[in-house]
């Protein structure tokens, strides 16, 4: 009977959050509200508060889901591609705008919604956000020693540029000052940034070698 409770409860939880989704997808974050849930999947909105805290809550399970999505792209990617840094930032590049692009409102919440200032992020928010940062830190790290700059700043830096590009172009505000594509820019942006952070050129052999070896040093 508690197994048959405790199905039912995580059952009605995925249904919340699935719709939310489905309203995010349709009318924006900003839009949804308790009570267009609840009337969507026909409950009462005492309902929603027994299964999750607040809005803030459900925001953050379907970015927790969104965010998954995204990583997972990344990870196949560099599971089924082994050229340099340069090459491969630009492939991440690629997916992270196709992401913005074929998911835009979920995009939008996932990097434009602001945690509530008396709410801190949750560790299991926090350790998502890490494992993505961390995935393409240590695609980079073999070839740290040909850097000027810290893998881990390298990534940061990406990130708030593409993030940049992405929220102008995607939001319509970028064709005041550029028509180019996001894909371009983002090319644009990535090539001429790694650029300047490598002081000695690495050829895809030397990155292959260096490859191996962190992965020996981080799982031996």
């Amino acid at each position: 009977m508690k197994k048959n409770n405790l199905e039912k409860k995580d059952s009605f939880k995925l249904s919340v959050l699935d719709a939310a989704e489905n309203i995010i997808l349709e009318e924006g974050y900003q839009k949804l509200s308790a009570r267009k849930i609840s009337s969507r999947i026909g409950c009462a909105v005492g309902s929603l508060y027994n299964a999750y805290e607040n809005l803030n809550d459900i925001f953050l399970r379907i970015n927790q889901r969104t965010l998954k999505r995204l990583h997972n792209q990344f990870k196949e990617y560099l599971r089924n591609n082994s050229a340099a840094p340069s090459e491969s930032l630009l492939g991440l590049g690629n997916i992270y705008m196709r992401f913005w692009e074929s998911e835009y409102q979920l995009a939008n919440l996932l990097f434009n919604y602001t945690q509530p200032k008396e709410k801190p992020l949750p560790e299991w928010a926090q350790n998502d956000v890490d494992a993505v940062f961390f995935t393409i830190i240590e695609m980079i790290a073999p070839v740290k020693e040909s850097l000027s700059e810290e893998p881990e700043t390298i990534a940061s830096v990406l990130w708030a540029g593409l993030h940049g590009i992405a929220t102008l172009c995607f939001s319509g505000k970028m064709e005041v000052v550029s028509s180019e594509t996001p894909l371009f820019l983002t090319r644009s942006f990535i090539q001429s940034y790694f650029r300047g952070a490598i002081k000695t050129q690495v050829s895809e052999k030397q990155y292959a070698l260096a490859r191996t070896k962190r992965i020996t040093e981080v799982y031996k």
